[in-house]
């Protein structure tokens, strides 16, 4: 099996989010009231420029730059959380807005994941920016194999990830810079865009993952498995 090209990938997508444009909306709402009442006034009172230049106290700044560390840090499985809620309406499964929250039943392993990843990809890039570059588009399926693995290790998800992607990272760079029209006129909406886009983009990237294990191993395991639920039930329904 190849690869489908990106207009494919792209077109199925926008297919499956025909559906499930309520609950991304309701996903964004969250991800966008989180940024706005929560991560932004912690980064602005933690901003070292406004501590200069006697805008804000030593008192707030400290404890703001405290409360957006651990905002951060809390914020981890969040990552895990949107990829899950878009491989669900990838594969069909539909969208719900608890998918997002799912990650913190895993915290600490995805938490591992993301920074040992992160990790390899500053030691890489102090080499040079290019193979920097390459170990992170090589890295980018890692919290999607954990959902379809989750008693796999850190290391081994990024090893699952870097077999994956092996033969398609340019694939994958290329399909990422076809987003970028986009997203700049997201910028000229003040992000109101966004809420389409990001659906978009996730689920073109599912769909991306899916086929790559289809490529790999000749199935998609997980998708099977819904495709013959479906059929199972639909056999119920008809009796």
């Amino acid at each position: 099996m190849i690869m489908p090209s990106r207009k494919a990938l792209k077109q199925t997508a926008l297919a499956k989010l025909e559906k499930n444009w309520n609950s991304t909306l309701k996903v964004n709402a969250i991800l966008a009231s989180l940024a706005i009442f929560i991560e932004l006034p912690l980064r602005i009172f933690s901003n070292n420029e406004l501590l200069k230049q006697g805008l804000i106290s030593t008192e707030i700044f400290l404890a703001a730059s405290v409360g957006y560390l651990i905002y951060t840090f809390l914020s981890i499985p969040i990552f895990y959380g949107i990829k899950s809620f878009y491989m669900n309406i990838s594969r069909g499964l539909g969208g719900r807005v608890a998918d997002v929250f799912e990650g913190y039943k895993q915290f600490f392993p995805i938490a591992a994941i993301i920074f040992i990843s992160g990790l390899f990809i500053i030691l890489w890039s102090f080499l040079l920016i290019i193979p920097g570059i390459i170990k992170a588009i090589s890295y980018t399926q890692i919290l999607r194999v954990k959902k379809d693995n989750p008693e796999m290790k850190a290391l081994e998800c990024i090893d699952e990830s870097k077999s994956l992607m092996e033969g398609h990272k340019m694939e994958y760079f290329i399909l990422q810079l076809s987003f970028i029209g986009w997203s700049v006129l997201t910028v000229f909406t003040l992000g109101i865009l966004g809420f389409w886009l990001l659906p978009y983009m996730e689920t073109t990237y599912a769909e991306f993952y899916d086929k790559l294990k289809e490529v790999k191993y000749g199935s998609n395991i997980h998708v099977e498995q819904i495709k013959e639920i479906e059929k199972e039930m639909g056999e119920e329904l008809q009796q």
